[in-house]
């Protein structure tokens, strides 16, 4: 089996977070998933990379000398990963609601010279009242809505003023 990227990050995951059961809770994939991954690592690696003695976690000294190798490949990966988004010709699409607001023309402003400096952002506005808008936010249909905040529950949205 050859050593995968996830793994690598599982790896860099559980040192960061300071162990199993922290790493899996803060990236949402369960402890025993995380495990097998490490323990199939360290399979490929034949290095044992973490100390699992008395509950404890703690890098052994070949777990000590994969974590530089592991950070400068996550560090490439992600660069890499970076510099290869201006060859992509997909676009990433942003769909918005406005209030038909005066402010609401200044935005607009505002994210048409954004959408013209980032070519490869598609952004979609929708101008309407907050009856309308709202629904299509909580659907899916919008990724954000600049509308008034004393009519909605803070519960359910998050804020942020502008």
């Amino acid at each position: 089996m050859d050593m995968t990227m996830a793994q690598i990050q599982h790896f860099l995951d559980i040192v960061n977070w300071g162990g199993f059961s922290a790493a899996a809770s803060e990236t949402f994939i369960s402890q025993s998933s995380l495990s097998k991954q490490i323990k199939s690592l360290e399979s490929e690696l034949n290095v044992q990379l973490f100390d699992r003695t008395n509950n404890k976690i703690a890098l052994t000294p070949g777990g000590t000398a994969f974590l530089e190798y592991a950070r400068k490949l996550n560090n490439t990966y992600k660069a890499m990963l970076q510099d290869m988004e201006q060859y992509s010709s997909a676009k990433k699409t942003i769909s918005m609601g406005i209030l038909p607001l005066e402010q609401g023309y200044r935005l607009l402003e505002r994210l048409t010279s954004y959408q013209v400096a980032m070519e490869r952002v598609q952004v979609n506005i929708t101008e309407d009242n907050q009856g309308k808008l709202i629904p299509l936010l909580d659907h899916g249909k919008l990724d954000f809505a600049v509308v008034r905040m004393d009519e909605l529950d803070p519960e359910v949205y998050e804020f942020h003023p502008i």
